[in-house]
C-alpha cells in the first residue's frame, strides 16, 4: 500500500486529498480500527491495479489529464515527523519549478556511463539540480506540471524500470529539464515500521544491486549526455 498526499501550494497548508492506494487483494481484507479512524477524518482509499512501487504516484498521475496543484508521496512503512507535510509543502512554494525530496543521492557518471549504484553519494546541499536523484523513501513534492509529464511518459516504466521508480522518476525529470533539491542540506531518514526491511525494495534494489541492470535499461543515450554534461 502506498500513499499519495495531493497538497495545495497557495494559502494555509490544506492538502485537499490523501489518497491510500491499494489492490484488489488488499481491498477485500478487513480494515483495521486505526485505518477506519483515518477514513473518518478524510483519508480516501482507491483501489489500483498493483504496479509496484509506481502505486504510490501513477495511478493519481492519471486521474487527471492536466494537473493544477503538487502532489506529495509517502510510504505506508515509514514514520514521518510531525512538521514533515508543511516543510515539503514550503520548500514548494519557494521554488515551485524544483522537485523536492527530504532525500536525494548524487548521480554519479563513469566513463560513458553510470558509476555503480552503490558508489552515489547522499546529497549535502540544497541545491537544484539534474544529477539529484530524490529518494520516495523520505518524501517528495512533485510540480503540477512535473506529474504532467508522468502522465505523457505513461507506463514505460513497465519494461524499464519496474522496480525502481525512482530511478524511473528522475529519467522523466531528466528529459523534461526538471531539476532536484532537497528541502535542507543534510539528507533525512526516518525510522521504518517494524519487520518490513526483510521484504524492503530498498533490500532488494540497494543491498542486492539490481538498481544498476534498472538503471542501464531505462536512461537513454541523451539522458546520459545531458547528464555527463552537468556532471563534467
Amino acid at each position: 500500500m502506498f500513499y499519495a498526499i495531493e497538497s495545495i501550494g497557495r494559502g494555509e497548508l490544506k492538502p485537499s486529498r490523501i489518497i491510500l492506494w491499494i489492490d484488489e487483494k488488499d481491498s477485500r481484507a478487513p480494515r483495521p480500527p486505526e485505518l477506519e479512524r483515518l477514513v473518518a477524518r478524510g483519508l480516501e482509499i482507491l483501489v489500483t491495479s498493483n504496479y509496484g512501487p509506481h502505486t504510490k504516484y501513477y495511478p493519481y498521475v492519471k486521474l487527471h489529464n492536466r494537473h493544477e496543484v503538487a502532489m506529495v508521496t509517502a510510504d505506508d512503512d515509514v514514520i514521518y515527523p510531525i512538521d514533515w507535510l508543511s516543510r515539503l509543502d514550503s520548500a514548494h512554494r519557494a521554488r515551485p519549478d524544483v522537485i523536492r525530496a527530504m532525500k536525494a543521492r548524487r548521480v554519479e557518471m563513469l566513463g560513458a556511463g553510470f558509476a555503480p549504484y552503490s558508489t552515489w553519494n547522499a546529497v549535502t546541499s540544497a541545491e537544484p539540480s539534474s544529477l539529484n536523484l530524490a529518494l520516495g523513501v523520505s518524501g517528495v513534492i512533485y510540480p503540477p506540471a512535473f506529474l504532467d509529464e508522468l502522465n505523457a511518459a505513461d507506463e514505460a516504466f513497465r519494461v524499464v524500470s519496474p522496480k525502481a521508480d525512482d530511478i524511473w522518476l528522475h529519467a522523466v525529470a531528466v528529459r523534461s529539464g526538471f531539476l532536484v533539491a532537497q528541502v535542507s542540506a543534510a539528507p533525512e531518514g526516518y525510522p521504518t515500521v517494524r519487520g518490513t526491511f526483510e521484504t524492503s525494495l530498498m533490500k532488494t534494489n540497494v543491498l542486492d544491486n539490481q538498481n544498476d541492470a534498472q538503471i542501464q535499461a531505462t536512461y537513454t543515450a541523451a539522458d546520459i549526455e545531458s547528464l555527463a554534461k552537468v556532471s563534467a
